[in-house]
C-alpha cells in the first residue's frame, strides 16, 4: 500500500485561483495529517525541495501538467492534477470534485499506474547539444514558410529512406490524443507501451501514421534541402534545427508515475469530444459544446451545400440538436447524396 505523506503541491504560474487553492489545499492536508511543501510552477525544481515528496498535486491545466511531468518523469514521483485550465486531458479532478478524488488517492482506492513517455537528443556536429523527456510529443516542423521538411529516417539503424513534408509528430500514448489525432494519427490506450510515429502531409502520401514499440529508436538527419526547421517538445520547448543535425527518439517505459484508472481514460476521451457520444432516445437538452451538436452543424452545412449544388430543396431530420428520438441523423431527398454524409458525420443515416 503506498503511503503519501509528504505532498509537494505545485501551482499554475501566474493564476491567482490556482494559488489560493493550493493554500487552502495546504490545510485540508495538515488537518488530515500529511506534511505539504508549496510552490509555484515555473520554480518548481527538484533539487530546491525541502524533502523528497510521495505524491506530487499539480494545480493548473494540461500545460502545467506536461511541464511538471517532463521534471518529474523516472524519478518514481506519482502525479496527480486537479484542473484549473481549459480541458484539463491530463488532471484527474476539477474544482467540484476534487476532495472526493483526492481523498480516494490517499486511501489508496484509486491505483497508481506507470506511463511511457519519450527521451530525445539533438546532435549536431557529433557533439549532444540538447537532450530531455517528452510526455506528450515531439515534432519535427517546417518555420515561418511554408517550406517541406526533408529528413532521412532510419530505424533502430535500418535506414527507411528519406521523407519530404510538413512535418513530423512522435507521440506517446498520453500525447495520441492531441496533435497527432488532429493530424490522422490513431489515439493508443494509455498504458500501451508503444508511440506514434504521424507525417504531417507527407509528399505524395508516402507514408501513413504507423505505431511502434517503445524500444524502437529513431533518427533523424535534416537533409541538406531542409531550410526552415524546428524542434517542439510537449508544445513547450522549441529548437531551431540546422542541416545535419540529428535527431534521436525512443520509448521510456514507466517513465512517468500517475493515479488513474482505465474507466478514467474512456471517461476522458468520450468527454473531451475525441468520439462522437450516443445521443439515447428522449434525451431533449443537448448542449452546444457536445460533439453531437458539432455534427449536426456539420450535417446542415452540408445539406446546404448539396442544396445549393443541385438546386433541390432537401427535408431535413433532426431539425435542431435537440429534436433526436432515435439517436440518428436521416436525410430525406434524392439517392445520390445519402452515400456522402456518413463520411462526413460518422453517424448512421
Amino acid at each position: 500500500m503506498q503511503k503519501y505523506n509528504h505532498i509537494l503541491l505545485i501551482a499554475k504560474t501566474g493564476h491567482a485561483p490556482a494559488l489560493a487553492f493550493s493554500r487552502m489545499l495546504q490545510e485540508w492536508l495538515t488537518a488530515r495529517g500529511h506534511s505539504s511543501q508549496l510552490c509555484i510552477a515555473e520554480e518548481f525544481s527538484l533539487y530546491g525541495l525541502d524533502k523528497r515528496p510521495d505524491l506530487a498535486i499539480v494545480l493548473g491545466g494540461d500545460g502545467t501538467m506536461l511541464g511538471v511531468g517532463r521534471l518529474i518523469a523516472g524519478q518514481d514521483i506519482p502525479m496527480i492534477g486537479i484542473n484549473f485550465g481549459t480541458v484539463g486531458f491530463l488532471t484527474i479532478a476539477d474544482q467540484s470534485n476534487w476532495e472526493e478524488k483526492l481523498t480516494a488517492c490517499l486511501n489508496n482506492e484509486i491505483p497508481l499506474q506507470s506511463r511511457m513517455t519519450l527521451s530525445w537528443s539533438l546532435t549536431r556536429h557529433a557533439a549532444l547539444l540538447e537532450q530531455g523527456n517528452a510526455i506528450n510529443d515531439v515534432v519535427v516542423s517546417h518555420g515561418a514558410l511554408a517550406r517541406l521538411v526533408s529528413v532521412n529516417i532510419s530505424i533502430n539503424n535500418e535506414p527507411m529512406g528519406s521523407l519530404r513534408c510538413d512535418g513530423i509528430i512522435f507521440a506517446s500514448p498520453m500525447g495520441s490524443s492531441g496533435y497527432t489525432a488532429s493530424a490522422g494519427g490513431p489515439i493508443l490506450f494509455s498504458r500501451t507501451n508503444a508511440y506514434v510515429f504521424t507525417p504531417i502531409c507527407p509528399f505524395m502520401r508516402s507514408v501513413s501514421p504507423m505505431v511502434f514499440p517503445a524500444n524502437i529508436v529513431f533518427r533523424l538527419l535534416v537533409e541538406d534541402s531542409s531550410i526552415d526547421a524546428y524542434l517542439t517538445v510537449d508544445g513547450q520547448e522549441g529548437y531551431t534545427l540546422e542541416r545535419g543535425d540529428l535527431l534521436t527518439i525512443k520509448g521510456e517505459t514507466e517513465s512517468l508515475h500517475v493515479l488513474s484508472s482505465d474507466s478514467t481514460f474512456f471517461e476522458r476521451i468520450r468527454t473531451r469530444g475525441l468520439v462522437l457520444e450516443q445521443i439515447w432516445r428522449g434525451q431533449r437538452d443537448v448542449p452546444e459544446s457536445s460533439s453531437w451538436y458539432s455534427a449536426w452543424s456539420r450535417y446542415r452545412l452540408w445539406c446546404m451545400v448539396l442544396q445549393h449544388a443541385h438546386g433541390q430543396q432537401l427535408g431535413l431530420y433532426p431539425q435542431s440538436p435537440s429534436d433526436c428520438e432515435s439517436g440518428t441523423a436521416r436525410i430525406h431527398g434524392p439517392a445520390w447524396e445519402r452515400p456522402n454524409i456518413p463520411s462526413l458525420l460518422g453517424y448512421e443515416l
